[in-house]
């Protein structure tokens, strides 16, 4: 099995769990004016990314490895920060949106290996994460920029 593949997709999987427990917390810790909105807006995140968790495993396991599944193990794989931020919309849209991107760029580097293995059902279901991710990002740069058009 092309091994570069196989680790791209554990990193994929670890930085997924990563990014629903940090969009949790957003949804948990949010405060202000705007709480009901991003409260929300967070809970949506956090259930995309957990709707996508056991596809990423499953993935490693119709490749014939198995997938990470202890927390110690996802600490040590992910690549996703862990800043304490709490209350401020601001500062975690900024943070979550940056971790995004790079989830981004992971899964278009993990969509290239996978179609070079001609592994391309996976490739597709990394091209429909980045969509989604990409979607994710566009509703939280609009939400963060502050200029009138």
């Amino acid at each position: 099995m092309n091994e570069k593949l196989t680790s791209a997709l554990r990193v994929l999987l670890a930085d997924n769990v990563a990014l629903k427990h940090k969009s949790q917390g957003y949804h948990w810790n949010v405060e202000g004016d705007d709480f009901p909105q991003f409260h929300d807006f967070f809970g949506h995140i956090y259930e995309n990314f957990e709707g996508a968790t056991d596809t990423f495993a499953e993935w490693l396991r119709m490749l014939k490895m198995y997938a990470p599944y202890r927390i110690t193990d996802f600490f040590d794989i992910s690549t996703v920060t862990e800043p304490i931020l709490v209350g401020d919309v601001e500062p975690m849209l900024k943070d979550l949106y940056d971790s995004v991107e790079l989830h981004i760029d992971n899964l278009i580097v993990a969509g290239d290996l996978a179609n070079d293995a001609k592994e391309y059902g996976l490739a597709n279901f990394f091209a429909e994460r980045q969509t989604e991710c990409q979607k994710m990002c566009w509703q939280m740069r609009v939400s963060m920029e502050t200029e009138q058009y």
